[in-house]
């Protein structure tokens, strides 16, 4: 029902100082362009070589906007070491999705 000061008082409730905090930090992560790959480099040390990991289909691609991308880099890392099985071949790059767009803003976290 739509009140005299034209809002939904079904739909309004009093947040706590937290709660709102919470919910501001919540937002701020939703809008942070910022998100995290894993990748092979073949050859080391030649950025021509890279493969990114797409966990859904379990296989390695050429092209950054095939490879998974994680909003934590915690979970990216966790991800990588059960692919890796030891032998420490995978790391992690961090990207960017601002203006529609994947880039690599930062390889081996």
């Amino acid at each position: 029902m739509i009140n005299k000061n034209g809002s939904n008082d079904e739909y309004e409730t009093d947040l706590s100082s937290e709660e709102l905090r919470l919910l501001k930090e919540a937002i701020k992560e939703h809008d942070n362009p910022v998100r995290y790959v894993i990748y092979s480099q073949i050859i080391p040390d030649n950025r021509k070589w890279i493969m990114f990991l797409n966990i859904s289909s379990s296989t390695y691609a050429r092209e950054l906007s095939h490879a998974t991308l994680f909003k934590k880099h915690e979970a990216a890392k966790a991800v990588a070491a059960v692919y890796e099985d030891g032998t420490d071949h995978l790391r992690i790059a961090k990207v960017t999705t601002k203006g529609d767009k994947l880039r690599v803003l930062l390889y081996s976290l």
